[in-house]
C-alpha cells in the first residue's frame, strides 16, 4: 500500500492503482458509502476524527457532511436501517475506511490542495 499525508499530520493509506513515487502529487477519493462512523471504525486501517455540521435525511440513506481538522468537509453516506445510528449535528465522531476504498488521483495544475504520496 501507499502512505499519503494530508496537513495537518494525517496520513492515509490507499491501495495503489498505479505505480506512485516518494513526493508525488496527489487527490485523494473516496466513496461517501465506504466511510464508517463511531464504534465500527476499530477495524479499520485509516481513522480520523470530525465534527458532524449537518445530517441530511434522503429516504432510505442518510448523508453526514463531517469537517475534519484541516477545514476540509467529507461528505459520508450510510443506509438508514430502522436503527439510530446515534450521530448527530455537532458530535465529534471518528471516522474510518479501508485503504481498498481510498482512491489517488493525480494532482491537475488547478486543485489547490494536493497530498504527497510518502
Amino acid at each position: 500500500s501507499v502512505t499519503v499525508s494530508i496537513p495537518p499530520g494525517i496520513e492515509v493509506r490507499a491501495k495503489p492503482n498505479r505505480p506512485w513515487a516518494k513526493g508525488d502529487r496527489v487527490c485523494v477519493v473516496l466513496r461517501p458509502e465506504c466511510v464508517r462512523i463511531g464504534s465500527s471504525t476499530l477495524a479499520c486501517v485509516n481513522r480520523l476524527e470530525g465534527l458532524i455540521e449537518r445530517v441530511i435525511y434522503i429516504g432510505d440513506v442518510s448523508r453526514f457532511l463531517v469537517t475534519l481538522p484541516n477545514g476540509q468537509t467529507l461528505v459520508i453516506k450510510m443506509q438508514n436501517s430502522g436503527q439510530r445510528h446515534g450521530a448527530n449535528v455537532g458530535d465529534r465522531v471518528t471516522l474510518g475506511w479501508d485503504p481498498e476504498s481510498t482512491w489517488l488521483v493525480a494532482q491537475s495544475q488547478t486543485d489547490p490542495k494536493p497530498s504527497p504520496a510518502v
